[in-house]
């Protein structure tokens, strides 16, 4: 549901995820990480970042099948990264981000997932800083 809100978003930037293993799945696991996966790539994010096995294992699988099929969409392909833990993941998204982009972050718990935004605040109060420094 979160996906669809931030893909249905009419801000000026750009749309950015930040995902982490969804562990409380059992069975469905696998299913449910490609489903989350092709979701992304058809619905036009720009950017979305994945932290943890489930996500790799299920990007992995979409990306051999997208390469064997045409795809239907005329959107372009977003920029996937991906990473073992979300400090990992915050080091390789924050360059990536653009003024007036729209960020959401998701992910179990113990992904510790809240790092994502911890990083997300202090790029902006950095440029913020900037900003006021200018005046």
């Amino acid at each position: 549901a979160a996906l669809d809100v931030l893909a249905m978003s009419l801000g000026r930037g750009r749309r950015i995820a930040a995902l982490g293993d969804m562990r409380e799945l059992g069975a469905e696991n696998f299913p449910a990480h490609c489903k989350v996966v092709k979701r992304c790539y058809d619905s036009g994010f720009a950017v979305v970042g994945l932290v943890g096995d489930s996500f790799q294992t299920a990007l992995l699988s979409f990306e051999r099948q997208r390469n064997q099929n045409i795809s239907a969409s005329n959107l372009p392909s977003p920029i996937f990264v991906t990473a073992k833990d979300s400090q990992t993941l915050t080091e390789m998204l924050l360059p990536l981000i653009q003024q007036h982009d729209t960020v959401l972050v998701k992910g179990s718990r113990s992904l510790q997932m809240e790092k994502v935004v911890e990083g997300l605040r202090n790029i902006r109060e950095q440029n913020f800083s900037k900003f006021m420094d200018t005046m």
